[in-house]
């Protein structure tokens, strides 16, 4: 069974990527996850829970972060330079999510349309170029469920065909494939 060590902005991140991951593998998979509260924090900090996680056995480490707006390869090169020499029994990996992490959310109408009990509109081809993707998850679901991080974990675990949120979001697909490589 694969062992993954993940490092999140928040608890919201934390519960959707422990219902994402098996469903990227296909299989069970245990996962020590960490949660700084902010990008920035993360971007900080992250190097702490890598060092944690050298301790646990994990077999892969997934640094997540959202992009809030700005350049996701300058703030994957920045955190790719914070490790410097640092050498970990592990590979790590940067994810950082075009926008928000809601957009990964926002790709499967039908997951969505499950956890409301409503139908729910596809949102345009371009999903990750939604800005905000939380706002717009907020005006789906309202007024009727308010988001919070156990709506967002049911959406994520509502989510049955996994490759339908890789084919709209390129992100998503490379953090596929990454997990998939372990």
């Amino acid at each position: 069974m694969a062992r993954f060590g993940i490092v999140v902005e928040g608890p919201c991140d934390q519960l959707v990527l422990k219902e994402l991951l098996p469903k990227c593998l296909g299989a069970n998979c245990e996962i020590e996850s960490r949660a700084w509260g902010t990008s920035g924090v993360v971007a900080r900090k992250f190097c702490n829970s890598l060092n944690e996680f050298k301790y646990l056995g994990v077999d892969k480490a997934f640094v997540v972060r959202d992009s809030d707006g700005k350049d996701p390869s300058a703030l994957k090169a920045n955190m790719q330079a914070r490790i410097g020499n640092r050498q970990y029994p592990f590979p790590v990996n940067f994810i950082v999510i075009v926008q928000e992490l809601e957009a990964w959310l926002l790709a499967d109408e039908n997951a969505i349309s499950k956890v409301i009990s409503r139908p729910v509109r596809r949102q345009p081809d371009a999903i990750e170029d939604i800005a905000p993707p939380k706002e717009r998850l907020k005006r789906i679901l309202s007024p009727s469920v308010v988001y919070t991080r156990e709506v967002a974990r049911s959406i994520a675990a509502a989510i049955v065909d996994i490759g339908r949120v890789a084919d709209r979001c390129p992100v998503f697909k490379t953090f596929w494939y990454d997990v998939s490589d372990c």
